[in-house]
């Protein structure tokens, strides 16, 4: 028996009724089966940040705490001057803000440094974080950048 992912399966036991995000699933499933991860690609993620985690969404307010037993995150929302003055940025919030952390936590961690490079350029750091280069992943980029400042 060969292992081939199942988009290569034909057949009967292909299961053509599996839906197409299922099917998806399958096959980077089996895609990191067939690669693992090498040294490189290894995160770091503080125990408390694994208990606890930043909002999923857009918080009202410039406040966020989150408890957890007897630990806690506490985040405020700060100033940033973009060139006209001092303007409030919201909390970083969703899955951008998590992986910019954890991005730097591993860098602090891997390289034994607080000096955190976060790369020449935003499509730069994009490819870090293994996004593709679309307009839109910029913006959320440079927002929740802004929120981290």
């Amino acid at each position: 028996m060969s292992l081939r992912p199942p988009s290569q399966v034909s057949g009967p036991s292909a299961a053509p009724s599996m839906p197409r995000a299922a099917r998806k699933l399958i096959d980077i499933g089996v895609a990191i089966e067939m690669q693992p991860p090498g040294q490189q690609d290894h995160m770091f993620c503080h125990s408390i940040l694994a208990q606890l985690c930043l909002p999923r969404v857009r918080v009202n307010g410039r406040e966020f705490h989150q408890r957890s037993g007897a630990a806690w995150i506490h985040l405020q929302g700060g100033l940033l001057d973009e060139g006209a003055g001092p303007v409030w940025q919201p909390l970083p919030h969703g899955v951008m803000a998590r992986l910019l952390l954890i991005s730097i936590c591993t860098h602090a961690v891997r390289y034994r440094t607080l000096d955190i490079d976060v790369e020449e350029n935003a499509a730069g750091l994009l490819k870090r974080l293994r996004y593709d280069l679309q307009g839109w992943r910029y913006s959320a980029l440079r927002q929740q950048m802004h929120a981290w400042a």
